[in-house]
């Protein structure tokens, strides 16, 4: 049974902000006070939620004047406003070698760097591109020319398991040693993976991720609209790790109301953007700290016992969540993307259609929620940040198959690892989402 006393109100952690819209302040106001933090971007035409993430095309940029003009007037605008945004970069001639790929990538950043020249003095454009397309060293060093902003290697099956060629063993090997001596550099790259995003909804699909979303370095579809608000758990937790569960409970529904309210009045960087908001209505809660209170608890995370309490705490946050966005749905309004995924909106056959239409509804009825996507989890939740963070913590690393999507948010240092635990703990990571059924019966060992 969940514990429940007294919580112990954490210091809130600030946000900056400027003038905004009341309706926004207000949010912002009531968020705070459940101690929930929203991750908003304060920009000279309103607020933005969570930054943009888009997906280039690195050979149509140099080979296509059209389009090369179109992203390059898009991009002034968007990084006018000051908003963050991350540029997947896809087609960068790897199929003609590394050399090839180093080469495009080159000019792509130059051209680009020469059409921005006022805009890259601030951190704002990250790039993002898979582990096996260059060797990362020319990746970091090529990128630097776009500023400081962050760098993302996707990591996917290649870099996730042992290879029976030399050469792929080579490069894999490689990337880890790179991604592990550049954690803590000037030049970071940060490690993300993850293929999909998902609803707890049966009757929605899940949906292929193309770029990263800048609040949570969490990988989304492409121009997706999410509005990225933290839950960290130790703030409602006393001394010794004992969870308020009714304060976080009110927290967790403050959050869906108060998307109802700062969805409208957020400042969409795209026309895309805008319409994904309007149609899937995401919510990105991020659940943080759930290594910290293992640790407050003197729980063991090797124990199965360990895994099976964090397991419950994600379960109720999780199951919470969903619960209030089904009632929402039938107290407001059903999801829109929802309603649009009826397959037999296209039949001819009428009698058909209106025997599958029938079944459908009563299926709506019981299944519709008002979001699609809700909790945010982080394989870094599981690694204390107020006590040693052993390796031992990744045996914790099963909680993820409850998230809908994964941020790769404010990596550790990995202190008094190496690159053997470094790899190991990603490897695990991934394989986890991978699975992604918290249906199945959980295990310390992935």
């Amino acid at each position: 049974m969940l514990d429940c006393v007294e919580s112990r109100i954490g210091k809130a952690r600030s946000l900056p902000r400027g003038p905004g819209s009341t309706a926004v302040d207000a949010c912002v106001r009531r968020l705070r006070q459940h101690r929930v933090i929203p991750h908003l971007v304060d920009s000279p035409s309103g607020t933005a939620a969570g930054g943009l993430a888009l997906q280039v095309s690195v050979s149509s940029y140099l080979e296509t004047a059209a389009y090369a003009s179109e992203l390059n007037e898009r991009l002034r605008q968007i990084l006018d406003r000051r908003v963050p945004l991350t540029l997947a970069l896809t087609d960068p001639g790897h199929e003609n070698g590394a050399a090839d790929s180093r080469h495009m990538l080159e000019a792509f950043c130059n051209a680009l760097r020469d059409a921005l020249p006022l805009s890259l003095a601030h951190k704002l454009i990250g790039t993002s591109v898979r582990s096996h397309v260059m060797p990362l060293q020319a990746y970091l060093v090529i990128t630097s020319l776009l500023g400081r902003g962050p760098r993302y290697v996707m990591l996917d099956s290649l870099q996730m398991q042992h290879h029976a060629d030399a050469r792929v063993q080579a490069a894999t090997e490689s990337n880890w040693t790179e991604l592990w001596h550049r954690r803590q550099s000037a030049c970071t790259a940060q490690a993300v993976y993850g293929e999909s995003v998902r609803s707890h909804c049966s009757l929605l699909a899940d949906e292929k991720t193309a770029s990263i979303l800048p609040a949570f370095a969490m990988p989304v579809p492409a121009e997706s609209a999410w509005l990225p608000v933290e839950l960290h758990l130790p703030d409602f937790a006393d001394a010794r790790g004992h969870l308020n569960m009714p304060a976080v409970r009110l927290a967790l529904r403050a959050c869906l109301e108060a998307n109802e309210r700062l969805a409208p009045e957020v400042c969409w960087s795209s026309e895309s953007q805008r319409q994904d908001s309007r149609t899937n209505n995401r919510v990105a809660l991020l659940l943080s700290g759930i290594g910290d209170l293992i640790a407050e608890r003197c729980m063991q995370p090797t124990e199965i016992h360990s895994l099976r309490w964090a397991d419950s705490i994600v379960r109720a946050v999780q199951g919470e969540l969903l619960n209030t966005s089904r009632e929402m749905a039938r107290e407001n309004e059903t999801l829109p993307s929802l309603l649009q995924s009826d397959p037999s909106n296209i039949w001819i056959d009428n009698e058909q259609q209106q025997k599958w239409s029938s079944r459908w509804r009563v299926t709506l009825q019981a299944e519709a929620v008002r979001h699609r996507n809700l909790l945010v989890l982080s394989p870094y939740s599981v690694l204390p940040r107020r006590s040693n963070c052993a390796p031992d913590f990744m045996d914790l690393l099963p909680v993820l198959a409850h998230a809908d999507a994964i941020s790769f948010r404010d990596a550790p240092a990995f202190a008094n690892w190496n690159v053997g635990d470094f790899s190991r703990f990603h490897r695990r990571a991934w394989a986890v989402i991978m699975r992604g059924n918290p249906r199945e019966h959980i295990a310390a060992v992935v």
